[in-house]
This record gives structure tokens, C-alpha cells and sequence, in this order.
């Protein structure tokens, strides 16, 4: 059924059918060892070729298929995300795939994570589909972050990938999976802190943070200053808008400090605190964090549990804090480049 054709603008991206223009520096991406790691070759010119003629006609059919990706401020070619349907037969058959392929000079920014979620978006909403997969070579971790980040879970139904040669390395893949309702569940997005029910939310943060401290080893930022031009305040909302959890990151200079993370008691447990944590590293790295940093309290086990399987290790003081028993200071790298 052809939807018209769908083309799509992000913050930073424009997702478009392709043009012969794009040929060469796909042909480029394709034949770039690197990009090409988890696949059994990298791809010669006709075979890039063929991909665009394949994915041209599904746009003609149906408005639809991998989108050609360029950013917008420049008109450069990226390299492509989108929506397809796997010609062989696997284990999640009949499906549709989301998938991603960007040059190698391009990682690490974002990129992939603000195209795929777009192209979600146009799966769940426009075209009604009921789930959306996204398979990979086992050790893949780069895509697999990838897939976590836009919400996809891990099935665990790994299997051997029909298109790769017996006993290949690459044979064994792993399969990650989202349904239309579990996508609507929780909806991730920038937004001001000043509205009442994200101020309700700091506020039943405080109600349960007093407590356990004095009050000199307080450090939260009131509202007004999670507003402040160098704050991403990052909300996820159901899918009636309701807030369910929030976070922070305030740019400084070289590194990003987290402030502000909460989710409400009974939406624990479901990932929120993980997908907003990731969804505010990518959006600092985005805009030139080297590292990332925070101050949080030793009676939250949690919380402390989060960072440290996020990659986060304990330090000393940074910046105007000074040492203090009940706090514990955590940072990490913004690097490596994941998203490819």
C-alpha cells in the first residue's frame, strides 16, 4: 500500500529519497572497512548501486523504505536510516527492520539515534505497524547501544543470519524487538522545566531527597535554573503526556554535570532512568561534551546501581563542591563514538 512518498526533518537531519548524487559517497560509506565490520564484505560499487535502485523503486511503491540522510545546515550526505523488509526469511518474518549506515566521520554525534527515531515515528504512527525489529551481528555493540537507545529490547532470540556463510564469525545474530503499544508507553524530549507538572515532579524529587541529608548537603538546582540557556532538561511522557521521569545535564564548557534525575516510584523498573540518562549524554556529546560528570547521594543504592552500569566510576570533588560524606562523585568519558 503506498503511504505517498514520506520524507522527514529532525532537529539536525533530513531524511529524503535518494538521488544519483548520493551514489558515490555511498559507494565511499560501503567500502569503508570500518563501517563495514559486522558484515561478511565491505561492497563494491555495483552492489551500492543496486542497493539505492532497490530502495528508489520501494519509494516509488509504497513512499517509503531507507532514507538517504543529509544534514540540514550543509546539505551533506550522512549516509541512510529507515524502514525495509528483509528478503530472506528470519526468525521474526514477515517484519519490518529499522536499520542505519552512516560514514565513519559522521559517529559518534547522534546522528543514527535522531534518524531512527524518526523513522519509528513514521512506522508507529503514520504507517500503523504493529512492531518494528532490528537484528546484528552478536558483537555489534555500536548498533546494539543504538537499539537501546531508541527503546528497542533485546529478544533473545539470537540466530544464525541466512545471508552469512556457515561458521562466519558474523553468523550469529541477535534479535531486538518493539511493539507499537510499548513504543507509545514512554515518549523521550527536550523540553523547559518550568511547566507545573515537571515542577510537581522536582517537587516530589525534593519531598523524597530532604530526608535522608542535611541541609548542607543539598545540591539541587531550583527550577529557574534548570532554564538556564546551558541546561538540557530531558522529560519522558506516556502516551496521554503524562510525566513519568526527567534529567538534566548542564553544559560546562568541556563536560556535562547530571542533575535532576528522577523517576516516579511506580514507573520504576522499566528502563526510563536508562533511556533518559542515554538520551542526555548523546544530546551533550551533540554539542562537544568530552566527559560527564555528577554528584549524587550514598544513601540512594539505585541510583548508584544506574551510573555504574552506565559506565560511570567514583572521584574526587570537581568544580565548586567540596569532599562531604554523604555525597559521592561519579564521571565518565562522553567516548567512544557509539552511534554508527
Amino acid at each position: 500500500m503506498s503511504h505517498g512518498l514520506i520524507e522527514i526533518d529532525t532537529p539536525r537531519l533530513r531524511l529524503r529519497r535518494w538521488r544519483d548524487t548520493d551514489r558515490t559517497p555511498f559507494a565511499a560509506l560501503c567500502a569503508d572497512p570500518q563501517v563495514m565490520a559486522f558484515f561478511p564484505a565491505v561492497q563494491d560499487r555495483a552492489a551500492s548501486d543496486a542497493s539505492i535502485s532497490a530502495w528508489q523503486a520501494q519509494f516509488d511503491s509504497r513512499g517509503w523504505s531507507n532514507w538517504a540522510l543529509e544534514l540540514r545546515a550543509s546539505g551533506r550526505f550522512v549516509g541512510f536510516a529507515g524502514l525495509s523488509v528483509p528478503r530472506r526469511v528470519l526468525p521474526c518474518s514477515p517484519c519490518v527492520e529499522i536499520g542505519w549506515r552512516l560514514a565513519r566521520e559522521h559517529w559518534g554525534r547522534g546522528y543514527a539515534t535522531e534518524a531512527a527515531q524518526a523513522a519509528l515515528s513514521v512506522g508507529f504512527e503514520r504507517l500503523a505497524l504493529e512492531e518494528i525489529v532490528s537484528f546484528t551481528a552478536l558483537g555489534n555493540q555500536r548498533s546494539r547501544a543504538v537499539m537501546q537507545r531508541i527503546g528497542l529490547r533485546d529478544s533473545g532470540e539470537d540466530f544464525d543470519h541466512p545471508g552469512v556463510p556457515a561458521g562466519h564469525a558474523l553468523q550469529r545474530h541477535c534479535l531486538y524487538r518493539l511493539r507499537r503499544d510499548e513504543w507509545a508507553a514512554a515518549r523521550i524530549a527536550l523540553e523547559r522545566a518550568d511547566q507545573p507538572d515537571i515542577v510537581a515532579l522536582i517537587d516530589e524529587l525534593d519531598a523524597y531527597q530532604k530526608p535522608l541529608y542535611p541541609a548542607e548537603s543539598h545540591h539541587g538546582i531550583d527550577i529557574a535554573a534548570l532554564c538556564a540557556p546551558n541546561v538540557l532538561f530531558a522529560v519522558a511522557r506516556d502516551a496521554q503526556g503524562r510525566a513519568l521521569a526527567c534529567g538534566a545535564v548542564v553544559l560546562h564548557g568541556g563536560y556535562g554535570e547530571l542533575k535532576r534525575m528522577f523517576t516516579q516510584p511506580a514507573q520504576r523498573g522499566r528502563g526510563l532512568a536508562r533511556a533518559l540518562l542515554a538520551r542526555l549524554e548523546d544530546e551533550a556529546r551533540a554539542r562537544g561534551c568530552t566527559a560527564f560528570k555528577l554528584e549524587t547521594g550514598h544513601l540512594q543504592p539505585e541510583a548508584l546501581g544506574l551510573y555504574e552500569r552506565c559506565g560511570y566510576v567514583r572521584g574526587g570533588p570537581f568544580g565548586d563542591y567540596v569532599d562531604d560524606p554523604h555525597s559521592v562523585f561519579m564521571h565518565k568519558p562522553a567516548a567512544p563514538a557509539r552511534d554508527a
